[in-house]
């Protein structure tokens, strides 16, 4: 049903393909009574894991040994358990389960609409900054869901406090291809990342995090140059912790690091006050140890700077929460 797949380059030319996946998404929507003769198949943007579209009601996606796939379908999986019944724009689950070769599936609600990074460029400035309001109520709303004593998602500070370190320790030891900071600010990361338990607030609960708002997790329809979300997509980073983490993708990605959009999206979520570190240094500080290296889009843009306290005086100094 699955191709038995020996390389991980193997793996990659495979994502680009739906043939290899098309017989274990007829078997998904055969064990979910969903199987039609007549229903197209096509294979979403290329990501981490195959998602094929079917027809416009329905995604199946489909986690396999590579890429962390059983700990991301255990991630996502979680998150929708938490998310069952709370008013959230997301997808509504519909089915689970497990295939051969150690493989397993959701079968998913697809939603309306397209990504922001392919609506992006077509925006006006009033629907960007209605946009950031509506990620601000989200994340809200997302980071307010009660958390459980135990399982994946447990509401506890250990395993992100444990991320949060082996960060630190790779950010500072090991550059990035390609850069994520110019080689003068590269250099001063050991002395001006605070200490984890610094960084940690561990005062006040963890909350239920996205893990990766970019832009292409942000589904909505276009209208006359507006933008109408409909949701968000993709939980398999989702980890418990810090709402500062979120800041990474968001800010660069989805709001383009523009102060302004990240100051309305400020406006309509419930960020905990930064504490000593302040809000510009505690921003940049996760941004730089966000997993996924966001930071680095903005590497020529920082040349110029001589200090990461300019950088981060620069990048969110003037949308800082009064």
């Amino acid at each position: 049903m699955l191709p038995a797949i020996r390389a991980e380059d193997e793996y990659v030319a495979l994502l680009k393909r739906l043939e290899p996946w098309r017989s274990a998404v007829e078997e998904v929507l055969r064990r979910h009574g969903l199987a039609r003769a007549g229903r197209s198949l096509h294979l979403g943007r290329t990501g981490t894991y195959p998602a094929v579209l079917v027809g416009k009601e329905h995604v199946v996606k489909l986690f396999g040994p590579w890429w962390c796939g059983t700990e991301s379908f255990e991630a996502e999986a979680a998150t929708y358990d938490l998310l069952t019944g709370a008013e959230l724009s997301v997808p509504h689950r519909l089915g689970q389960g497990s295939l051969d070769h150690g493989w397993t599936y959701l079968l998913l609600e697809q939603l309306r609409g397209r990504d922001l990074a392919a609506a992006h460029p077509g925006l006006d400035r009033d629907t960007l900054r209605s946009l950031a309001g509506w990620l601000g109520r989200f994340c809200r709303a997302l980071h307010s869901v009660p958390l459980p004593a135990t399982g994946y998602l447990r509401s506890s500070w250990d395993q992100f406090r444990t991320f949060v370190a082996e960060r630190r320790e790779e950010v500072i030891v090991r550059g990035s291809e390609p850069p994520r900071l110019p080689p003068h600010l590269q250099a001063q990361l050991e002395d001006w990342l605070p200490p984890v338990e610094t960084l940690l607030d561990t005062g006040r609960p963890p909350v239920l995090l996205h893990g990766d708002l970019h832009d292409h997790h942000v589904l909505g329809t276009t209208e006359g140059g507006a933008f109408r979300p409909t949701g968000v997509i993709d939980f398999t980073d989702t980890l418990v912790g810090d709402p500062y983490y979120e800041l990474g993708p968001l800010f660069i990605h989805t709001l383009r690091a523009d102060p302004q959009l990240l100051g309305a999206w400020l406006e309509e979520t419930n960020l905990p006050s930064p504490g000593a570190l302040g809000f510009p240094s505690r921003a940049l500080a996760y941004t730089i140890l966000h997993e996924f290296d966001p930071v680095r889009r903005l590497v020529n843009d920082l040349e110029p700077l001589p200090t990461l306290d300019a950088v981060a005086e620069k990048l969110f100094a003037s949308c800082a929460p009064a």
